[in-house]
């Protein structure tokens, strides 16, 4: 019987997981459809929107002593991952999710079966 509680949460806490997801790709849509409104051209939230250097309002940039070595070691790769649109990501993760809700959905439905 804890099994099925655990299953249960399990599920639930997927589901609520999914519907913040969904909602912040809602609001990055949203966002990206006001930017379209007032500019004209369609812009694209690269992931490297989220991992950019803090700046302040005096035009310094802050980073970690080893940012330079980093930065000289780092394949290209990473900067190509950080290019992917934030929206592709939201969107996987939407359907990760989804599936992985689905699949706790059938354990919980196989669970119940054998304690009824």
């Amino acid at each position: 019987m804890l099994s099925l509680r655990i299953i249960r949460f399990a599920k639930w806490t997927a589901w609520i997981v999914n519907a913040a997801t969904t909602g912040c790709a809602i609001l990055i849509v949203g966002w990206q459809v006001v930017i379209f409104m007032s500019d004209g051209s369609w812009q694209d939230l690269p992931l490297s929107l989220l991992f950019g250097k803090p700046e302040d309002d005096k035009g310094d940039i802050y980073s970690t002593a080893s940012i330079d070595k980093i930065a000289s070691t780092a394949p290209d790769f990473v900067g190509m991952l950080l290019q992917i649109p934030i929206i592709v990501i939201l969107v996987l993760a939407v359907i990760l999710l989804s599936a992985f809700y689905l699949w706790l959905s059938a354990i919980e439905k196989a669970a119940r079966a054998r304690y009824t």
